[in-house]
Formats: C-alpha cells, sequence, structure tokens
C-alpha cells in the first residue's frame, strides 16, 4: 500500500500569497532537497552569522526549532543564505485515504521541506484530492522540474486546478518559475532587487514576503518589503499572516 511520508498535518489558514486568509488542511511532507543540515561541513566551516535565526529573537550561529530540532541552512535563488524555519523531520508514514480522511476544507495544501522530491508518490494523492472535489495547492523551491500539466497527463478528467506556488531556491528552473501561479521572493537585509533574474521580474503575480523568525515578524524586514514597491509597484505583500495572529 502507498504510503506518504509526513512530517505534520494540520488545519489552519494559509497565511502566505494569494489565498492568505483561506481555511486549507496542510500536509508537510518530510525531506528536503535545498538546504543542507547543520552537520554539513560546508555549513560548520562558515564563519558568518547567515541570515536570522529563527527563534524569536534569537541570533545562535547553530540555531534549533521550537521543536528541539536542528534547523537548516538554505539558500535563496540569488545565494544568500538563511535558516530554515520549519521541521520537515519525518513523523509518519501515511496513506492518501488517512490523510483526507479528516479533511473539511475546499484547499489542499502541500508544503515542505520539497514536496516535489515525492512527485512518484504524489499521483495517489492528487486522484483523491480530485475525486472530492479539493483544490491543490503546492509550495516548491522550483528546482525540480514538474510536468506542464498538472499533475500528470493521464489525469486530464480533472475539474480542479493546481495553484503552484514557488519560493525560488538556488537552482531552480526557469520553466517552473514560468509555469507558477504566484511568486514569493524572501526578503532580508541582504536582498538586492539587481539580482533578480528577468523570469521573475516578468512574473504576472509577485509577492515580496520578509524573512521572519520561526514564530513572530522581523519588523525590519517587513519595512524592506514596503520600500521595494517603489521599484516593483505592481508586486504585492505576504506577510505571513498566521504569525501575526499567532495561529499554526
Amino acid at each position: 500500500m502507498l504510503r506518504l511520508p509526513v512530517a505534520e498535518i494540520f488545519h489552519s489558514i494559509q497565511g502566505e500569497g494569494q489565498y492568505a486568509g483561506t481555511p486549507m488542511l496542510f500536509i508537510r511532507l518530510a525531506g528536503c532537497s535545498v538546504g543542507k543540515p547543520q552537520e554539513d561541513p560546508l555549513v560548520q566551516n562558515t564563519d558568518m552569522e547567515v541570515g536570522l535565526a529563527p527563534l524569536s529573537g534569537s541570533k545562535e550561529h547553530f540555531p534549533l526549532l521550537s521543536t528541539k530540532k536542528k534547523a537548516w541552512l538554505c539558500h535563496a535563488y540569488d545565494g544568500r543564505p538563511f535558516w530554515c524555519d520549519t521541521d520537515f523531520n519525518k513523523k509518519l508514514d501515511a496513506t492518501p485515504e488517512w490523510l483526507l480522511s479528516d479533511c473539511w476544507e475546499e484547499h489542499i495544501c502541500l508544503t515542505g521541506g520539497e514536496p516535489l522530491i515525492h512527485a512518484d508518490k504524489l499521483n495517489a494523492l492528487l486522484e483523491l484530492a480530485d475525486k472530492q472535489g479539493k483544490m491543490i495547492h503546492i509550495e516548491t523551491s522550483g528546482t525540480i522540474q514538474w510536468p506542464q500539466r498538472l499533475p500528470y497527463p493521464q489525469l486530464s478528467y480533472r475539474t480542479c486546478p493546481i495553484w503552484l506556488t514557488i519560493a525560488p531556491k538556488v537552482g531552480y528552473k526557469v520553466p517552473m518559475i514560468e509555469r507558477a501561479d504566484e511568486i514569493k521572493l524572501l526578503v532580508d537585509k541582504d536582498f538586492k532587487s539587481s539580482l533578480i533574474p528577468l523570469c521573475i521580474q516578468k512574473h504576472k503575480n509577485v509577492y515580496l514576503q520578509p524573512v521572519n523568525f520561526e514564530l513572530e515578524i522581523d519588523r525590519e524586514n517587513l519595512e524592506l518589503c514596503l520600500g521595494m514597491f517603489k521599484l516593483f509597484p505592481g508586486w504585492k505583500l505576504s506577510v505571513q499572516l498566521h504569525k501575526f495572529l499567532g495561529v499554526r
């Protein structure tokens, strides 16, 4: 029986992007292909303070998450390093039927880590969600090529769309940027507008999102986002609404 590796599953509102405020079932799949654990020599040997530690108000060089797991080091599309604020360690293996058994929401968000490392196992879950009339949201780094027709060509009967959100990391694929329904750019003190690739500048739906602490907003990065709209007045702000509200 097919099972997916799951880090967590929970009910909440979407806090980011175009669907902010929308009730969703969040399925966080385990594992990540774009970050590096603290044990990696490339992380251990760095002497610089990278990004912002994900613990609220903390500036620890090798921070822990609130789950007591070690944060992973990631790099944005332009090479900027930051600590990932997410625990994507596997907690259980679950069937698609079990994952959707308590789904009353109209929207399901598949996130990570990097959910598309499990692309070969997603078909059954997407097919079941489609039969239940759910809309699927996939949050990805854009580093794994995904078919233009989602989820797979044989699912041509699909009536519910898939919304693809990309927060581009190092190694992103240009076709994925072009396919995305929305782009999220993470903004911190080292963000440089001159390094934004043309394929992103030309995208119709771009959000600027401050790099925040794990449980609260970084006000300085928020101000940087607001100032950036002078250069890109057609772009929008993604504030991580759930952190403002103090919900999961």
